[in-house]
């Protein structure tokens, strides 16, 4: 009986998977906030319309392909800023609302809230227009919502303040989106008001005085009797 040949047994290897399209490896763990926070940095210089991958990248400290895995393409990431900002914007004007303090003080603060964030996010406008408010979506309703919800507030600020002061009434509408027009004006024609003011025009007590003018345009000069009247709204407000 012949010997059966020895076969050599052949391990098969089996195939290396490929690496899924999915998050990019990268050697420090970003996530979208800190992207965000990146192109939020960027748009204190730069306009929407001119930002890069590139340029996000670098600030952000991650490789392009990562910010893409979140967020797909420019525009998308965009618009995630755009809602951040307005989230951030609409969650102050809530917490002035429910403030204890005059009716004057709460329409003040509103406008130093658009002062500050104006201050803070210089191209927010181009940004709201462009990425959010012309597109389509979820997430331009919810801010529509928003921006519907601060006007309605706006509206029982003003309503209280100019009757106060013998003004008429005025649409809160109007209102809000001229105090935001009046106070990116600020920022965005900042040589006009330097060339103007000097160099006062450069510090917070000049921002200060600022808020004060678009507040008296919006209910009038503050007085004595207005004093009386919002302490008299305040203490009814408290025993309801």
């Amino acid at each position: 009986m012949k010997d059966r040949p020895s076969v050599k047994k052949i391990s098969r290897r089996k195939p290396k998977e490929r690496r899924s399209q999915g998050r990019p490896s990268t050697a420090v763990a970003v996530g979208q906030k800190a992207v965000i926070a990146a192109v939020r940095e960027a748009l204190k210089t730069t306009p929407p319309g001119e930002l890069t991958f590139n340029q996000i990248a670098g600030l952000a400290g991650v490789d392009q392909r990562l910010i893409r895995y979140y967020f797909g393409q420019l525009p998308d990431l965009l618009r995630a800023v755009a809602v951040e900002i307005t989230h951030d914007l609409r969650s102050r004007f809530v917490a002035v609302h429910r403030r204890d303090g005059s009716t004057r003080e709460r329409i003040r603060q509103r406008v130093m809230i658009f002062l500050e964030m104006f201050g803070d996010n210089p191209h927010y406008h181009r940004l709201v227009v462009d990425f959010l408010v012309t597109t389509q979506g979820a997430e331009r309703e919810r801010a529509l919502d928003g921006f519907r919800q601060s006007i309605k507030e706006l509206d029982l600020s003003l309503r209280e303040a100019r009757d106060a002061n013998g003004l008429g009434p005025l649409d809160a509408r109007f209102a809000h989106v001229m105090t935001a027009a009046v106070c990116e004006f600020l920022f965005s024609a900042r040589p006009v008001f330097t060339a103007l003011f000097g160099q006062q025009a450069e510090t917070p007590a000049f921002r200060q005085r600022y808020c004060e003018v678009v507040t008296d345009l919006l209910i009038g000069p503050d007085s004595p009797a207005n004093t009386r009247v919002d302490a008299a709204l305040d203490l009814r407000a408290k025993s309801d």
